[in-house]
């Protein structure tokens, strides 16, 4: 009885298990993905580094004058 649970349940796994070439596929998907979400953010913050700064994006330098030592 056991043996024949034992058969019955690996038939059932190779029924049910993704085929390689699926496998390689879905691999290739996210690859896809990745590398066009990288191009993309590369190019905006290529684009951003190209934008002339206004004095609300720069940092706040030294505010303090040298005499309030």
């Amino acid at each position: 009885m056991n043996g024949e649970i034992l058969a019955a349940g690996l038939a059932a796994a190779r029924q049910h298990s993704i085929p390689a070439g699926h496998v390689v596929m879905l691999a290739a998907i996210v690859a896809i993905v990745l590398i066009a979400f990288g191009v993309v953010r590369w190019q905006r913050k290529r684009a951003r580094a190209e934008q002339p700064w206004t004095s609300h994006d720069r940092p706040a330098q030294n505010t303090r004058s040298p005499e309030e030592k």
